[in-house]
Protein backbone atom coordinates (compact mmCIF):
# COMPACT_ATOMS: atom_id res chain seq x y z
CA UNK A 1 0.00 0.00 0.00
CA UNK A 2 1.15 3.38 -0.68
CA UNK A 3 2.08 6.34 1.65
CA UNK A 4 -0.98 8.11 0.59
CA UNK A 5 -3.18 5.23 1.00
CA UNK A 6 -1.95 4.67 4.52
CA UNK A 7 -2.75 8.35 4.85
CA UNK A 8 -6.17 8.56 3.61
CA UNK A 9 -7.50 5.34 5.95
CA UNK A 10 -5.58 7.14 8.98
CA UNK A 11 -7.59 9.94 7.95
CA UNK A 12 -11.15 8.15 7.62
CA UNK A 13 -10.29 6.16 10.90
CA UNK A 14 -9.56 9.42 13.19
CA UNK A 15 -12.96 10.64 12.00
CA UNK A 16 -15.53 11.07 14.75
CA UNK A 17 -17.92 8.14 13.80
CA UNK A 18 -21.40 10.25 14.77
CA UNK A 19 -20.54 13.34 13.89
CA UNK A 20 -18.80 12.95 10.27
CA UNK A 21 -18.73 9.55 8.85
CA UNK A 22 -22.82 8.70 9.76
CA UNK A 23 -23.93 11.78 8.02
CA UNK A 24 -21.96 11.27 5.28
CA UNK A 25 -23.02 7.55 4.63
CA UNK A 26 -26.83 8.63 5.44
CA UNK A 27 -26.66 11.25 3.02
CA UNK A 28 -25.20 9.29 0.44
CA UNK A 29 -28.27 6.87 1.10
CA UNK A 30 -30.95 9.68 0.98
CA UNK A 31 -29.65 10.88 -2.75
CA UNK A 32 -30.43 7.09 -3.95
CA UNK A 33 -26.88 5.61 -3.22
CA UNK A 34 -29.27 2.49 -1.96
CA UNK A 35 -27.13 -0.81 -2.30
CA UNK A 36 -24.38 -1.85 -0.24
CA UNK A 37 -22.13 -3.37 -2.54
CA UNK A 38 -22.06 0.66 -4.77
CA UNK A 39 -21.09 2.06 -0.94
CA UNK A 40 -18.75 -0.55 -0.53
CA UNK A 41 -17.33 -0.01 -4.39
CA UNK A 42 -17.12 3.65 -3.86
CA UNK A 43 -15.57 3.48 -0.30
CA UNK A 44 -12.92 0.97 -2.06
CA UNK A 45 -12.10 3.55 -4.81
CA UNK A 46 -12.03 6.46 -2.77
CA UNK A 47 -12.54 6.26 0.82
CA UNK A 48 -11.76 9.50 1.19
CA UNK A 49 -15.01 11.01 0.01
CA UNK A 50 -16.35 9.88 3.98
CA UNK A 51 -14.08 12.96 5.21
CA UNK A 52 -15.43 15.48 2.76
CA UNK A 53 -17.85 17.91 3.76
CA UNK A 54 -21.16 17.28 2.82
CA UNK A 55 -22.27 21.22 2.19
CA UNK A 56 -19.01 22.54 1.20
CA UNK A 57 -18.05 19.75 -1.14
CA UNK A 58 -20.29 16.63 -1.65
CA UNK A 59 -23.70 18.66 -2.67
CA UNK A 60 -22.12 20.97 -4.54
CA UNK A 61 -20.79 18.40 -7.22
CA UNK A 62 -24.04 16.55 -7.46
CA UNK A 63 -25.50 19.71 -8.20
CA UNK A 64 -22.73 20.72 -11.08
CA UNK A 65 -23.73 17.07 -12.45
CA UNK A 66 -27.42 17.77 -12.16
CA UNK A 67 -27.59 21.12 -13.82
CA UNK A 68 -25.68 20.54 -16.88
CA UNK A 69 -28.07 17.76 -17.66
CA UNK A 70 -27.58 14.54 -16.12
CA UNK A 71 -30.15 12.77 -13.91
CA UNK A 72 -29.96 11.66 -10.39
CA UNK A 73 -29.45 7.96 -11.51
CA UNK A 74 -26.23 8.95 -13.60
CA UNK A 75 -24.55 11.17 -10.76
CA UNK A 76 -25.26 8.08 -8.95
CA UNK A 77 -23.47 6.20 -10.89
CA UNK A 78 -20.87 8.73 -11.42
CA UNK A 79 -20.49 8.59 -7.76
CA UNK A 80 -19.57 4.85 -7.15
CA UNK A 81 -17.46 4.71 -10.45
CA UNK A 82 -15.19 7.49 -10.06
CA UNK A 83 -15.89 8.71 -6.78
CA UNK A 84 -12.10 10.85 -7.40
CA UNK A 85 -14.33 13.31 -9.45
CA UNK A 86 -15.97 14.25 -6.07
CA UNK A 87 -12.70 15.55 -4.78
CA UNK A 88 -11.80 17.92 -7.96
CA UNK A 89 -12.89 21.49 -7.75
CA UNK A 90 -15.58 22.43 -9.76
CA UNK A 91 -14.11 25.67 -11.58
CA UNK A 92 -10.85 25.00 -11.62
CA UNK A 93 -11.03 21.65 -12.94
CA UNK A 94 -14.66 19.96 -13.69
CA UNK A 95 -15.80 23.00 -15.40
CA UNK A 96 -12.60 23.24 -17.90
CA UNK A 97 -12.89 19.37 -18.56
CA UNK A 98 -16.44 19.68 -19.08
CA UNK A 99 -15.88 22.68 -21.78
CA UNK A 100 -13.13 20.14 -23.62
CA UNK A 101 -15.55 17.09 -23.66
CA UNK A 102 -18.64 19.13 -24.56
CA UNK A 103 -17.00 21.76 -26.87
CA UNK A 104 -13.94 20.07 -28.25
CA UNK A 105 -15.09 16.49 -28.36
CA UNK A 106 -18.42 17.01 -29.21
CA UNK A 107 -19.50 15.38 -26.44
CA UNK A 108 -22.93 15.03 -24.40
CA UNK A 109 -23.64 15.55 -20.79
CA UNK A 110 -24.25 11.93 -20.63
CA UNK A 111 -21.40 10.74 -22.72
CA UNK A 112 -19.33 11.73 -18.83
CA UNK A 113 -20.24 8.22 -18.41
CA UNK A 114 -18.56 6.86 -21.31
CA UNK A 115 -15.32 9.54 -21.38
CA UNK A 116 -14.79 9.64 -17.43
CA UNK A 117 -10.78 9.71 -18.71
CA UNK A 118 -11.57 13.04 -19.40
CA UNK A 119 -12.55 13.70 -15.54
CA UNK A 120 -9.30 11.65 -14.16
CA UNK A 121 -7.25 13.50 -11.91
CA UNK A 122 -4.35 13.33 -14.06
CA UNK A 123 -5.90 14.37 -17.53
CA UNK A 124 -4.48 17.52 -18.80
CA UNK A 125 -4.93 17.29 -22.36
CA UNK A 126 -8.46 20.04 -21.73
CA UNK A 127 -6.01 22.30 -20.06
CA UNK A 128 -3.69 22.50 -23.12
CA UNK A 129 -6.11 22.53 -26.00
CA UNK A 130 -8.37 25.40 -24.29
CA UNK A 131 -5.94 27.34 -22.77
Amino acid sequence: MTKFLHIVYLQVLTLNCEERLKPVVEYLHDIGLQEKKDLEKLLVRNAQLLCYSIEKNITPKINFFLDIGLDRKDVIKILVLFPSMFGQNIELTLKPKYKYLVDIMKRTPKDIIDFPQVFSSHSRMCYSVLS
